[in-house]
């Protein structure tokens, strides 16, 4: 229920956009004298949310960090862009798992009522995978760069001129690396995603 209400969000943030929605009242992230405005935040996968990826799961490639870092850079009224960080650590006594994502977005953001922003734009992230599958052998293990490029939308609503909550929904291509000593394939795939996030601006 919650992904489906997330991806709402985003099928509302591309309409708004194409429709050049025109501003109530300015949001919170833009300054009005159009200087650029830095902050910080946190987004969860909705489908994680309360239940950390496994081991198995990041080894086989079926789960994305579940929570990843974000500084939202907002260089004019219209225009942000959104380095992202994420880091995820397991083990179990069938094996051990990491993954480090590094990333980035880059979006084109419209005011659509008061304190609420919509946003749209592309995704690029590389996850670099490694592991140990204790049930192969204790001693093979390998790593990966995994790639994913991503259509994102989302809606940003502003608690005060410096806090935030929103949604987030992506659509787009992954590229998974293998790891060919533990059995875990390369392959392509079609992927949606969805995120809650908190901001905080400076």
């Amino acid at each position: 229920m919650l992904r489906r209400f997330v991806l709402s969000v985003a099928a509302l943030a591309v309409i708004a956009l194409a429709g050049n929605a025109q501003a109530q009242a300015k949001g919170g992230a833009a300054a009005s004298d159009g200087k650029a405005k830095i902050g910080f935040g946190v987004g969860i996968e909705t489908s994680l949310a309360g239940q950390p990826s496994s081991v198995s799961a990041v080894l086989t490639g079926t789960a994305p960090v579940p929570v990843m870092f974000y500084m939202p850079i907002q260089l004019t009224p219209q225009f942000r862009v959104e380095p992202q960080i994420g880091l995820f650590a397991a083990s179990s006594d069938t094996g051990d798992a990491s993954a480090f994502a590094l990333g980035g977005g880059f979006f084109l953001t419209q005011p659509l009522a008061q304190n609420l922003d919509v946003y749209v734009g592309p995704r690029l992230i590389l996850d670099f995978v490694g592991g140990k599958d204790k049930t192969v052998n204790p001693n093979a293990s390998g790593s990966a760069v995994d790639v994913s490029i991503l259509a994102a939308a989302g809606a940003e609503y502003y608690l005060s001129s410096h806090f935030s909550v929103g949604a987030e929904g992506q659509f787009g291509y992954s590229s998974q690396g293998s790891i060919s000593a533990i059995g875990r394939p390369s392959a392509s795939l079609w992927a949606t995603n969805a995120l809650i996030f908190l901001r905080a601006y400076l």
